[in-house]
């Protein structure tokens, strides 16, 4: 896992800790949630079948493991 790699993204909305909540895998290993801060819109999203993207976009290996990782989320537009 590195920089560039690309992960999957998933909405549960049946989460019972929250509704909004983003699974992100890689190599369908679960890795964790995108931030509860940052997951309502990307959440609605995907539940509507938007054309997203996930990529990791940075590791910082002195950060506590649930920092440890930026990912940038991205929306393909066709056109």
């Amino acid at each position: 896992m590195g920089v560039g790699a690309a992960l999957e993204i998933t909405a549960e909305p049946d989460n019972p800790y929250d509704p909004f909540a983003v699974r992100l895998d890689y190599l369908g290993a679960q890795i964790g949630y995108l931030p509860r801060s940052q997951n309502q819109v990307i959440s609605r999203l995907l539940q509507q079948g938007a054309p997203l993207e996930c990529h990791i976009a940075r590791i910082d290996e002195d950060a506590p493991p649930w920092q440890a990782v930026t990912v940038k989320v991205s929306i393909q537009i066709e056109g």
